[in-house]
């Protein structure tokens, strides 16, 4: 009984980040988890193009020329495709040396690594065939390069969820419903009842809801965060932080 009072003690406090629940005694409040899944709308392919070169003009040109050639033949041949981008990732001196090879020429090179990101369908045989048109033309599935760039993509395909917000309203009405079976059960230890809401927390971004698919170090942003590897299954997962009135029975 002891652990349940410390519990409840924890539980039964007022919340200084939500709003009106500041000040407010008799008061519990409860964390609520709402988890749903949905079919992938789009699919991303993330690839790189890099040169090196003696003279920083020169791999400019032969990084534009490269990739220019890639998305020609790309759009040419796949006609699903939404959209190609592309964006320096890296503009500066290549490491051309590593613990085996040591660079002892004393030459100065020049490198820059363009990141591209193809649009198209959540096909993932789509997907593979754009990979190895873009990879036969000279583009590659890793980061090209001993330099740590920032916002490396772990993966060379990701499924995202572009038109999300039935599926959000979703996992926020199960995130509630579990806020409230939660605090429901809370209460009855002690003998009391919850009554109406307080105040429903925001997360520091305004934004309770993210993917199950985690992306870390990554920089550049995709137009949708909710990304997974299976297009059949993008989580969304959302939390809510719920204040209600304790009662008497």
């Amino acid at each position: 009984m002891r652990s349940i009072g410390w519990i409840l003690a924890i539980m039964i406090v007022i919340s200084t980040q939500c709003l009106y629940a500041k000040g407010m005694k008799n008061t519990i409040t409860v964390h609520g988890i709402g988890k749903v899944t949905a079919k992938a709308d789009v699919a991303y392919v993330i690839l790189y193009v890099k040169t090196d070169r003696l003279s920083m003009v020169n791999a400019a040109e032969n990084t534009a020329r490269e990739y220019g050639e890639i998305e020609k033949s790309l759009k040419n041949k796949y006609k699903e495709i939404k959209n190609i981008s592309a964006e320096n990732i890296m503009v500066g001196s290549a490491n051309n040396s590593n613990a085996f090879i040591p660079n002892t020429s004393g030459e100065q090179y020049f490198e820059i690594v363009k990141r591209i990101i193809i649009s198209l369908p959540p096909t993932p045989q789509l997907a593979y065939k754009v990979i190895d048109t873009a990879t036969k033309e000279g583009a590659t599935i890793n980061v090209p390069s001993f330099t740590d760039y920032f916002g490396p993509f772990k993966n060379a395909v990701l499924y995202g969820l572009l038109s999300f917000s039935k599926s959000k309203t979703q996992a926020k009405e199960k995130a509630l419903n579990n806020a409230k079976d939660t605090a429901e059960k809370l209460a009855s230890l002690v003998g009391k009842r919850i009554g109406n809401i307080v105040s429903i927390c925001l997360s520091n971004n305004n934004n309770s809801c993210s993917s199950m698919y985690s992306n870390m170090g990554s920089k550049t942003r995709l137009p949708t965060k909710y990304l997974g590897l299976n297009p059949e299954k993008i989580k969304i997962h959302c939390k809510e932080t719920v204040t209600y009135e304790l009662l008497k029975k």
